[in-house]
């Protein structure tokens, strides 16, 4: 699909059914004995399972846990060791089982090849089937495991444990994985009851002793001592994901969200939380995201909350060009209200324009200006931005939403001049990175036709060197999003060539193939292991704006709206917020209510398609295969 389309596309929760893969992988037809058991999960596509977690010692609800068929399909890809247990759940033996069958695995923890500086672990052991029968599950966990009429239930099930040795491997290079360490770093012990009828992981206890790393945006790598045992239940029946199920959980989180955004409210306006990682000046960045996505979520620009942050960014000196950006994009929100954007079959970026010049106030229009102008200035020769002036060093993350303000700041009136665009797709071009092989990508719009094309996958790292110029999904979104936005300003600007259209396409399709072959809406793999588990709600919008600007429905097999729209409903605290291990609760609940909302403003090109070429192909039901 690849193209930027003058509409939003329909409902989010009008796609079609979330295409799940199976949790353990299916196996081939096999005539089985009557002593033997296939464990498969035969879990629908169109479901997902809601675990429910448990401190086995003092018996206390945990997070609960949702799992997407699809997540287990590779590698285990945990965030660190705490998410380890709830993605190592149970690993399909290679053949049918019977009591007393064992199998050994060995794979890595971790999907970060090619990455450095980030650590696998490297995961080795046995399971063994300890009994094939009716299980009272309370015998084997403190949990106690209900019918529906409540009471203990025993239940067709293959009980099976495992002690897993984990090794911490040292170092990473551009071919893979190098030697683990020799001597394990921890134990993962675990017991699982799988239920003959459909392989449904029921339950399962898990302990793990040894060391155990968490990441910090802040101070990155904390190790430390880990001696913990959790327990998880299944919660039947099965979640649904369709229209039905999803809309109004995803009204009641939304309202959630906008509660607890505006309970956090100083006197003074501002909504921030008590730390912002890295790029903003106090309270500034959070409350103008914070406004963004309040305004999107549907409060109205008259609201006490929305005239009082407004009021604390008016009296703000502001030079970051994090903080210029979001401001923009917050004043941009303000003027083009909820109700006109759902409005979407009659959108357009004309129409939007119309609709702020007829609305926008002589103050908004005068912080509009200076906010630009400053904007502009911070972006440097290469063409990227970097935290304040365009003398300090640039980043990928903070060019991505200086492109962004000013295309906002475009909408609102102020345009930039070409020059500064082409400074940017410049370093796209630049900084591209090849991956080692072509890969089909395979691409469904909001019209339903599928688009496909072999090509080689390209990312984008977060600044160009050795160290943090390793590819990443999100840093590839970034780009994703960054090419749409510019290509849309040259052309209303008539500077866009059909030169520029052979230079950025292969890009685009490069980008897109880049994000399906490392595609997850949990982690932002390859970098999951890193800082990728504090930036996860960063990660998803990113998703979600480049999915918008480059219409695209699903990706692979993946619908990315259901599934991380899923994922993300799970994640929602009991006070309305959603937070990462950075613990930034604002920042965090507003990308979320913004992916929940599919908040991005499409742009348009002028242009209906990416042109096909001999290598792809198009088909509106069943795809063809190069």
């Amino acid at each position: 699909m690849l193209h930027c389309p003058t509409i939003r596309g329909e409902d989010p929760l009008t796609l079609a059914p979330l295409a799940l893969s199976l949790l353990l992988a299916p196996s081939p037809q096999q005539t089985l004995s009557k002593d033997e058991f296939d464990l498969t999960w035969k879990l629908p596509h169109d479901r997902a399972a809601l675990y429910e977690v448990y401190d086995a010692s003092t018996g206390a609800r945990r997070q609960d846990f949702c799992l997407l068929a699809c997540e287990l399909d590779t590698r285990v890809g945990a965030n660190d060791t705490r998410g380890l247990p709830f993605r190592f759940i149970f690993k399909r033996p290679p053949s049918p089982l019977k009591t007393g069958s064992s199998w050994s695995i060995k794979e890595f923890a971790f999907d970060a090849i090619g990455l450095r500086g980030v650590y696998p672990l490297l995961i080795s052991g046995t399971y063994k089937v300890l009994q094939i029968k009716k299980i009272l599950l309370q015998d084997h966990f403190k949990a106690p495991f209900r019918s529906s009429k409540g009471k203990p239930s025993p239940v067709e099930a293959a009980l099976i444990a495992a002690d897993l040795d984990v090794f911490k491997c040292n170092v990473l290079d551009d071919k893979g994985v190098l030697p683990a360490e020799q001597r394990p770093s921890a134990k993962l012990s675990l017991l699982v009851a799988s239920r003959l009828s459909d392989g449904a992981v029921l339950a399962a206890r898990y302990h793990w002793l040894g060391r155990e790393e968490v990441y910090s945006i802040l101070s990155g790598p904390a190790v430390s001592k880990a001696n913990d045992t959790i327990e998880i239940l299944l919660r039947e029946p099965i979640l649904e994901i369709s229209k039905e199920a999803l809309r109004p959980r995803i009204d009641a989180a939304i309202q959630n969200g906008i509660s607890y955004l505006k309970s956090r409210q100083a006197k003074d306006g501002r909504i921030a939380d008590d730390h912002y990682p890295v790029g903003t000046n106090a309270g500034i960045g959070a409350t103008a995201m914070a406004l963004q996505a309040l305004l999107h979520s549907g409060l109205p620009p008259g609201d006490p909350s929305i005239q009082a942050g407004f009021k604390y960014l008016s009296s703000k000196k502001i030079i970051q060009s994090y903080d210029l950006a979001l401001c923009l994009m917050a004043l941009e929100a303000k003027y083009l209200p909820l109700t006109f954007l759902e409005d979407l079959e009659k959108f357009s970026e004309d129409k939007a324009r119309e609709e702020i010049r007829k609305n926008i106030s002589k103050e908004d229009a005068a912080h509009i200006s200076e906010w630009t102008h400053a904007l502009q200035n911070n972006q440097n020769s290469s063409g990227m931005f970097g935290y304040a002036t365009k003398d300090d060093i640039p980043n990928f993350s903070t060019t991505q939403y200086a492109i962004l303000g000013l295309k906002s700041a475009s909408r609102m009136g102020i345009s930039s001049p070409p020059s500064v665009w082409r400074r940017t797709l410049s370093y796209i071009r630049a900084a591209a990175a090849p991956g080692p092989k072509e890969i089909l990508v395979s691409i469904r719009g909001r019209d339903g036709n599928l688009d496909e094309r072999v090509t080689r996958p390209y990312g984008w790292g977060y600044m160009l060197s050795s160290t943090s110029g390793q590819p990443r999904v999100t840093m590839t979104t970034a780009a994703l999003s960054t090419m749409a936005v510019c290509e849309s300003e040259l052309v209303r600007a008539k500077e866009w060539t059909d030169q520029d259209s052979k230079t950025f396409d292969p890009l685009a399709w490069g980008a897109a193939a880049w994000i399906q072959q490392f595609y997850s809406v949990r982690s932002t793999t390859p970098e999951g292991a890193g800082w990728g588990p504090a930036m996860i709600f960063y990660h998803l919008y990113g998703l979600e704006r480049a999915a918008i600007l480059w219409d695209i429905r699903t990706i692979g097999d993946h619908d990315w709206y259901l599934e991380g729209a899923t994922l993300i409903l799970s994640w929602q605290h009991k006070d309305g917020s959603w937070a990462c291990f950075q613990v930034s609760p604002v920042i965090d609940t507003a990308w979320a209510l913004l992916f929940l909302k599919r908040a991005t403003i499409p742009v348009d090109t002028g242009r209906p398609h990416v042109p096909t070429t001999d290598n792809s192909t198009r088909a509106t039901e069943t795809p063809r295969r190069p």
